[in-house]
């Protein structure tokens, strides 16, 4: 006799991570997003970024994500946020093949490396991502 799942699809699994609010989208600069504890290793499934203020919009900023400066680009490549012109949107953006784990006391970094052009622009990161006991 085969056995039966029964999946109730109006429940939705949940993915914890780490948020940072208040990044300013408009100033090129650096936001550390995490940094790994004692004993672990963390590995990026991806990183959720929302505006989360927006006046004035009329360029996306380009930002890049990794643990080496100054350009860190050694987990996401520079990429531009195309499309985040407003509240209520998001996107996800994936690591590279073969992109860097951190490690014990290493910090994850959002950089800018061009500023949107708008009057305000703030955006939120979530970390999404797996810790490995080191």
């Amino acid at each position: 006799m085969a056995n039966t799942i029964t999946v109730d699809e109006n429940k939705w699994m949940t993915q914890s991570g780490v948020t940072v609010l208040a990044i300013d989208g408009k100033a090129i600069g650096d936001t550390t997003l995490y940094t790994v504890p004692t004993g672990y290793q963390l590995v990026v499934d991806r990183v959720i970024l929302t505006p989360t203020t927006v006046a004035g919009f009329a360029i996306a900023p380009v930002v890049s994500v990794g643990k080496t400066g100054a350009a860190y680009v050694d987990v996401v490549l520079g990429t531009t946020l195309t499309g985040l012109s407003s509240t209520g949107l998001s996107t996800a953006l994936s690591p590279i093949a073969a992109s860097s784990v951190l490690s014990a006391g290493e910090a994850l970094v959002l950089r800018v490396s061009t500023g949107a052009t708008a009057t305000t622009y703030a955006l939120s990161a979530t970390v999404i991502g797996t810790l490995i006991n080191a």
